[in-house]
């Protein structure tokens, strides 16, 4: 089984929706409705298996608003919400300068040594 995740960028949330409607019944074949669950989700009525699309177990449709930019607010502080781009970059610095201005003298993300644990008795001298 594998998993795919379409975006779009949109003006309008409903032309939005329908680009990844159209998108999804291009890529994917709907599951039969009398299957009993994953048991000849690949077979094909088709005779060729060059045209066979996967079959589309479960789906989920939103739409996600894109801000740009870090807000403050008295004491509301917010980093924006993911773009279009999957490396969220911009984010993570966002992050990181909200917890410098946040926490100025700490150390973002330290790395720590393993953690210790009491119950391990694989250190005890015999």
């Amino acid at each position: 089984m594998f998993m795919a995740y379409l975006s779009t960028l949109c003006t309008d949330a409903s032309t939005g929706k329908q680009c990844i409607k159209k998108a999804i019944d291009a890529l994917f074949s709907p599951q039969p409705q009398d299957s009993d669950g994953f048991e000849g989700h690949l077979e094909s009525t088709s005779e060729s298996t060059d045209h066979m699309k996967p079959t589309l177990i479960w789906s989920c449709v939103y739409v996600q608003e894109i801000t740009q930019g870090t807000s403050t607010s008295g004491s509301l502080w917010s980093c924006p919400m993911p773009d279009e781009n999957l490396d969220y970059r911009n984010i993570l610095e966002s992050t990181k300068k909200l917890f410098g201005d946040i926490y100025h003298d700490e150390e973002f993300l330290p790395r720590n040594s393993a953690p210790v644990h009491g119950d391990d008795d694989s250190d005890s001298a015999e």
